[in-house]
C-alpha cells in the first residue's frame, strides 16, 4: 500500500503523540480521569433519577414514600444540601418535628449563611419547647443581622422567660433605638426597669410613653403615681391635672389631685374637687 507525503507526514505526528504520553505514563492516569468521570456522571444521573422518583411521588400524595426516598439520598450523602431542604418540608407537613429540627439543623450546618432557615429552626425550636436553642440561635442571627427588630423582639420575649432581665432590657432599649415609635415596646421597657428598681428609668420611659400618647388615661396615672412615690408632687399634679381634662368626673383621680393639693399648701386649688366630689356622690 502506498501512502502519499501527507499522510506519512499525519502518521508520524501521531506516532509521535503517542511515543510521548506513553514515556509519561499518561494513558494509565487519562484512562483513570475518564473512569472517574463516568463514576460521577453515573451516580449523578441515579442521583437525579431518585429525586424525580421523590417528586413525582409528592405530586401524587405519597409524601412518606417521597420521604423515605430523599432520606436514602442523605444516608449516602450527607452534604447534599438539596435533599435536606426537601426533606425539612416533608418532615413539617407531616408533623415530624424532631425530623423537622433535626434536617433545619442539617441545612444550617451546610449553610451558615442561610438566615431565613436559622429563623425557621429557631423558631421550631421554640413550638417545641426548646427556648435555650433558640436563644442561642437568634443571637447568632444577630451578628449578621444586628438591626433585625423581629429578631431583637424574640430574644426579648425569651430573655425574660427565662429571668435574664438585663438581656431583655439590653433587648427592649435596641429596640427602642431602632423604632422610636415603637410604644409597645416602650411599655414593656418601663416594667422591666420597674421590676429591676431602675426608677429613674422606669419614669424616663413612661414620659416619653405619654408624650408618644397624650390621651393615654393609663399611663399618665402610672407616671403620676411614680411621681407620688418618688417625691415629685409638681409633677404628679401636672398629670393628675391633664387626666382631668380629659375624664372631668373621674372621682379617684379628683381625690388624688385634691389629696396632692392639700399636702402641697394649696388648699384654695383643692377646695373645689372636694365640692364636686360631693355633688357626684
Amino acid at each position: 500500500m502506498k501512502f502519499s507525503h501527507k499522510k506519512i507526514s499525519l502518521l508520524n505526528l501521531v506516532a509521535g503523540i503517542i511515543f510521548v504520553f506513553s514515556s509519561m505514563g499518561w494513558p494509565q492516569e487519562y484512562l483513570l480521569v475518564c473512569n472517574q468521570e463516568n463514576f460521577f456522571q453515573t451516580k449523578n444521573r441515579d442521583l437525579e433519577r431518585k429525586i424525580a422518583q421523590a417528586e413525582s411521588l409528592i405530586a401524587v400524595g405519597k409524601q412518606k414514600e417521597a420521604i423515605a426516598i430523599y432520606e436514602s439520598i442523605v444516608k449516602v450523602n450527607s452534604e447534599h444540601l438539596r435533599s435536606w431542604q426537601r426533606l425539612a418540608q416533608l418532615y413539617s407537613w407531616n408533623d415530624m418535628p424532631d425530623k423537622t429540627i433535626s434536617a433545619y439543623e442539617e441545612i444550617v450546618r451546610l449553610n451558615p449563611m442561610d438566615i431565613d432557615a436559622q429563623k425557621t429552626l429557631a423558631q421550631f425550636y421554640l413550638w417545641n419547647d426548646k427556648q435555650t436553642e433558640a436563644i442561642d440561635l437568634y443571637e447568632k442571627i444577630l451578628v449578621f443581622q444586628p438591626d433585625d427588630l423581629e429578631i431583637h423582639k424574640k430574644l426579648a420575649q425569651l430573655y425574660s422567660w427565662n429571668n435574664q432581665p438585663e438581656k431583655a432590657i439590653a433587648q427592649y432599649e435596641k429596640i427602642v433605638s431602632l423604632d422610636s415609635t415603637d410604644t409597645a415596646t416602650m411599655k414593656m421597657l418601663a416594667d422591666q426597669y420597674f421590676w429591676q428598681n431602675k426608677v429613674a428609668d422606669g419614669i424616663r420611659m413612661l414620659e416619653k410613653i405619654v408624650a408618644q400618647e397624650p390621651d393615654s388615661v393609663q399611663y399618665r396615672k402610672k407616671l403620676a403615681q411614680q411621681f407620688v412615690w418618688n417625691n415629685q408632687p409638681q409633677k404628679a399634679i401636672e398629670q393628675y391635672e391633664e387626666i382631668l381634662k380629659q375624664n372631668p368626673n373621674d372621682t379617684e383621680i379628683l381625690k388624688k389631685l385634691a389629696q396632692q393639693y392639700m399636702w402641697n399648701n394649696r388648699p384654695g386649688d383643692a377646695a373645689p374637687l372636694y365640692e364636686k366630689l360631693i355633688a357626684l356622690q
